[in-house]
């Protein structure tokens, strides 16, 4: 199974964090990491994303690139300070490729307790746009198989 973690792209200033839409250049970070997935063959059953607009936005951008086989969802539970346990234990369940769209830190602690089993322990640098693949076979641990990082796109 393959699980992909992205951080929404880069978001306009403002004082309502909820509402905060995506910026231009946000916008085009995620066009182009969702060409580089779609041109490489990323496929992915349901996209789950936070209540955030910015989020949201990100996640749209990406399941119309990909044409995503089931649908986005949005889900509680993915927000900056939220607790990772639960959504680990939700991964964890699923049978499919899927993808995650949130905000750090909480997507780069979600990769260290998936990784390491301690969410403190900091293994990746997460920019605005980026994407995190981790693989699991059988019974194996969680491995980072992959990074995107927009700018180097």
């Amino acid at each position: 199974m393959r699980l992909y973690l992205v951080r929404h792209g880069n978001a306009e200033q403002g004082s309502n964090d909820m509402v905060r839409p995506l910026s231009r250049e946000g916008i085009d970070e995620v066009k182009k990491v969702a060409e580089f997935l779609k041109t490489h063959g990323v496929q992915v059953h349901t996209v789950y994303h936070s209540v955030r607009l910015r989020a949201k936005q990100t996640a749209e951008i990406i399941h119309d690139r990909l044409k995503v086989k089931k649908m986005m969802i949005e889900r509680s539970g993915l927000s900056p300070d939220d607790d990772v346990s639960s959504v680990a234990d939700f991964i964890d369940q699923q049978k499919d490729d899927v993808m995650f769209v949130g905000h750090m830190p909480f997507m780069g602690r979600l990769v260290s307790l998936l990784v390491t089993g301690e969410e403190d322990r900091n293994v990746v640098a997460f920019p605005t746009g980026g994407v995190a693949i981790l693989e699991k076979k059988r019974d194996q641990p969680w491995l980072i198989s992959g990074m995107i990082d927009p700018k180097i796109l």
